[in-house]
């Protein structure tokens, strides 16, 4: 899935469906570790 710059059209950056797999996880990770450190949100579902 190409990354597009808005401007010019061309293509900034291509990732393969792997990298974001990869890019998903480091996310929810990150968002546990920011919703700890808040000591408030929620992390599961309903």
């Amino acid at each position: 899935m190409p990354i597009i710059d808005s401007k010019r059209g061309k293509i900034k950056k291509d990732y393969t469906i792997e990298e974001l797999v990869e890019k998903a996880r480091e996310m929810r990770a990150y968002n546990m570790i920011f919703i700890t450190a808040a000591g408030s949100g929620r992390t599961g579902g309903v």
